[in-house]
């Protein structure tokens, strides 16, 4: 006798419904989606008892006639595509037909329906299809979930639980979906109704977020600024004539950021990513977010956001995952740039945006326009002065990252009292060009006034910034500047970071110029006959040289093609090269600090996202002694 035998079909349908149904929130899903396929403006969402004894969806699609009721819950019955080719172009939620035959698998189903002809029709829990009554659209009412099918029942969890669930999949959606109406109902009392708006304003209503703290992000081949917090990048690079021939061109995004003081200290932070409309989860497209916010936000800091991208479907495989919501891309680096880049570019022209902003009588100016540029001349911050010698203290001085990481535990300040990288921002420049005093304190902190506000600045943290901007510029540029260097001093390589000629080459790029000097058992040795200028006066050069090396070995930057890694080359080389705590520093150091600091493109963090710039305002002084209640 055979052992090998062919399901009947209630028992594919329930298999089929183990992948697909998981708990309430997935009914939700599923029947959101094929409202949103079907054209819906407008959607209502009841539940009971966190979904299990009812889910009823009603929506004003373009519903479906006597002929499709019959068909619907049929496996694999869908309307979303005829033929294979169709799988490499499918800009719909739904195509597979598995939902609701997987719903009717384990609940008891009903679904009314009218198209534009005003007949409606009801199918019924036995399948029957009768006439009925309604506007068009459709309305699909589910009971008894799982009544079918006890055995799930046991892996839920609270009602409470399942509530929430089903409503972070709503709220989800709707951002995604902003132009579109959506309320919900729980045990029949109304918890939510969004009207259709703009994206931004939508992310903001239901995450409860000021919309002056978020970013819009536009990919496109478009450069405008209509307001403070809508910045437009043209494909991820820099905005010229050829942007549409980019490689970057296939690709579009819009969505948002929420400026740095708003990131979290975990992974709470709301993050939303959608491609062709479709929810899905891509640690890929989260990490590059991050990394577009590596200039202003420290790595244990997360960023809110919400993106949305579209992607020709011949570079999607969208058929890999039972509830769609993986998906497979075929040039991943590439989508990852694009991200980043459009992130990345987004804050530096948010923070030059601040900058600009004058100060008059305690208020603000309205910003102005911004535009897509970094061109040598608006992103070097100096003209390639190389700090004079200075003299190390003797004390031990608290690190001032530990202090500056502290000022980003935003949740226990008050806003008087925060990094000065938010609209409280004044003018950087305009200090350094007054003439006004800073004094070192702990040889670590530099502190000056305002008309308003006690600043302090970070001189380690300021250091960086004006470095890596000065390198970073210059190599782009293929011009970074070097001197010779007389006495001898040799720099290990461990042979896994490239060959010697390799290593020779790119080295030269970074103002190094090397000289092969032997081999121990695991490190190429150089001779160094010329440096960046920037190490030029380092009283700690050697050490500061190990330093490097063994960060680059570290990040895995590959050394025999520094642009690829150039980020993180040149804020590893600003970091060791750079004035550190415990450093004394004269008048005229202090000012030059200030000044060069003032004409960086974005002065107020540091290469590694730490704040520069803090303040607190007089105000806030004068509560602490008492003077003003």
């Amino acid at each position: 006798m055979a052992k090998i035998k062919l399901l009947s079909a209630e028992v594919i349908k329930k298999i089929a419904a183990g992948e697909v149904i998981e708990r309430p929130a997935s009914i939700i899903k599923e029947l959101l989606e094929n409202s949103l396929d079907a054209g819906a403006t407008k959607i209502a969402i009841k539940i009971a008892s966190a979904g299990l004894s009812l889910i009823e969806i009603s929506d004003n699609g373009e519903g479906m006639d006597q002929a499709d009721l019959k068909s619907a819950t049929q496996l694999h019955s869908t309307s979303k595509l005829s033929s294979i080719e169709d799988l490499e172009q499918i800009f719909t939620f739904g195509f597979r037909g598995e939902a609701l035959a997987s719903i009717e698998a384990v609940a008891d189903l009903t679904i009314i329906s009218a198209t534009t002809s005003k007949q409606a029709y009801s199918r019924n829990e036995s399948g029957e299809v009768l006439l009925s009554s309604r506007s068009q659209g459709t309305t699909i009412i589910v009971k008894n979930l799982f009544r079918k099918l006890p055995a799930r029942r046991k892996f839920l969890k609270s009602e409470r639980t399942e509530e929430t669930l089903c409503r972070e999949v709503i709220r989800k959606l709707a951002v995604i979906n902003s132009n579109v109406e959506f309320s919900y109902s729980v045990d029949d009392k109304l918890l939510l109704t969004l009207t259709p708006t703009a994206f931004l304003n939508r992310f903001a209503e239901i995450y409860k977020f000021k919309v002056q703290d978020l970013l819009s992000l536009k990919g496109d081949n478009t450069v405008n600024n209509t307001n403070s917090n809508d910045v437009r990048i043209s494909n991820g690079v820099k905005s010229n004539k050829d942007s549409k021939d980019s490689k970057y061109s296939k690709y579009s995004m819009s969505g948002l950021v929420s400026t740095p003081k708003l990131a979290t200290s975990n992974r709470k932070a709301e993050q939303l990513i959608a491609i062709n409309g479709r929810l899905v989860r891509s640690p890929m497209l989260a990490v590059a977010v991050k990394q577009g916010f590596a200039e202003t936000l420290p790595p244990e800091l997360y960023p809110n956001f919400a993106i949305s991208l579209k992607i020709e479907g011949a570079d999607l495989d969208i058929n890999i995952h039972p509830r769609k919501e993986e998906i497979k891309i075929s040039n991943e680096g590439e989508l990852f740039s694009f991200v980043k880049n459009i992130v990345a570019e987004t804050l530096r022209v948010y923070s030059r945006n601040l900058m600009t902003e004058r100060f008059q009588d305690g208020s603000f100016s309205s910003l102005e326009t911004a535009t897509f540029s970094r061109s040598a001349e608006n992103s070097r911050p100096g003209n390639g002065y190389t700090y004079p010698q200075i003299t190390s203290s003797s004390s031990k001085v608290q690190d001032s990252l530990d202090f500056s990481k502290n000022l980003l535990n935003l949740g226990s300040k008050q806003e008087s009292e925060i990094p000065w990288n938010s609209n409280n921002s004044k003018k950087l420049n305009s200090l350094a060009s007054s003439g006004t005093k800073f004094l070192q304190i702990f040889d670590t902190y530099l502190v000056g006034e305002s008309p308003t506000e006690m600043i302090v600045i970070d001189q380690h943290a300021a250091a960086e910034r004006i470095n890596y901007e000065k390198l970073q510029s210059q190599l782009l540029n293929g011009s970074v500047q070097k001197i010779p260097y007389l006495i001898p001093i040799t720099l290990e390589i461990p042979f896994k970071l490239g060959t010697d000629s390799a290593l020779i080459s790119e080295f030269s790029k970074l103002g190094f110029d090397l000289e092969l000097f032997g081999q121990d058992s695991d490190n190429y040795v150089f001779k160094i006959t010329a440096l960046p200028a920037i190490l030029a006066n380092s009283k700690r050069l050697k050490a500061a040289l190990a330093e490097f090396t063994t960060d680059l070995l570290e990040q895995q930057i590959d050394l025999t093609n520094i642009k690829r890694g150039l980020d993180l080359v040149c804020a590893t080389l600003a970091c060791h090269s750079s004035i550190r705590a415990g450093d004394k520093l004269d008048s005229l150091q202090i000012q030059r600090l200030v000044t060069d600091l003032a004409e960086c493109v974005q002065p107020y963090s540091c290469p590694h996202g730490r704040p520069v710039i803090w303040a607190i305002t007089r105000t806030e002084l004068e509560k602490q002694f008492l003077r003003i209640k």
